[in-house]
């Protein structure tokens, strides 16, 4: 579980930076990780930030 917290942190990291592309790949990686550890509740986190950039992307489709 720690290897899935790390990688929302640096994904965190590059969400206050801006980097809205390096952010979701590592949001990505993140939510893998806690669906292979059936993590729901950092699963749900996840989602919900990887719809955050998607919300500050101005992609509103796929932020849903």
């Amino acid at each position: 579980m720690r290897v899935a917290r790390t990688q929302n942190n640096i994904a965190g990291i590059y969400l206050n930076q801006a980097k809205y592309f390096k952010a979701l790949e590592y949001y990505q990686q993140a939510l893998q990780t806690f669906q292979e550890l059936k993590n729901i509740q950092g699963e749900a986190a996840t989602i919900n930030n990887i719809g955050l950039i998607y919300q500050e992307l101005g992609q509103y489709e796929q932020s849903l």
